[in-house]
């Protein structure tokens, strides 16, 4: 058995990136399997490239801005393309156990082609057909739900909390079209403190 690592890089949002890369270098970092110090430089160049794309993206307005991006967001792929080989030889190592190979690649956080992680979120954002609208379903079960979300799809800054439901599902109206946004949830359980789900990252029709 050989797994692949997916990271449908071309495919994401500025954004889904900046997250993604946070997410992977979090769980590596520390990680026993990627302990070897050629795994740690390439995550702390990855941090790296991290941090310079977001502060590009993060800069003022200028004419030099979106090829600063650009030119950050290539590197931050390249750095998670070494990142993501460094996983399947780790994965794929003959000292691996054919069984543990996918639990390895999927402790770094990554998807392997044919097995993708389980899905963290257990939420979701769609626009609806009302312009300007966003529907947010969660999973049932639990006494509530706080939702929350932002058009600093960077940072974070500035959430909008709105009003809790008891139901699974919640609109958010009066958003601005053409935009992106970040949706964040929390449900709410008696004697059980839970954690924030989230970024999910959508553009609001």
């Amino acid at each position: 058995m050989k797994v692949q690592v997916n990271l449908g890089l071309k495919d994401k949002s500025h954004a889904q990136l900046l997250v993604d890369a946070d997410n992977y270098t979090g769980d590596m970092t520390g990680n026993a399997n990627f302990s070897a110090s050629d795994i740690v430089a390439a995550v702390t160049a990855t941090k790296t490239a991290t941090t310079n794309m977001r502060n590009a993206c993060n800069a003022p307005k200028s004419e030099t801005k979106e090829d600063n991006i650009i030119i950050a967001r290539d590197v931050l792929e390249r750095n998670l393309t070494i990142l993501s080989h460094k996983v399947e030889d780790t994965a794929n190592s003959p000292s691996t156990l054919d069984a543990n190979r996918l639990a390895v690649l999927h402790s770094s956080g990554m998807s392997d082609k044919n097995h993708p992680a389980p899905q963290k979120h257990k939420f979701t954002a769609t626009n609806t057909e009302i312009s300007g609208t966003v529907h947010l379903t969660a999973e049932g079960m639990v006494n509530g739900h706080n939702w929350e979300y932002t058009s600093d799809v960077i940072n974070f800054t500035n959430k909008i909390a709105v009003d809790p439901t008891t139901t699974s599902y919640t609109d958010i109206t009066g958003l601005a079209k053409k935009t992106e946004y970040a949706f964040f949830h929390k449900a709410i359980k008696a004697k059980t403190k839970t954690a924030i789900e989230g970024p999910i990252f959508l553009v609001v029709t």
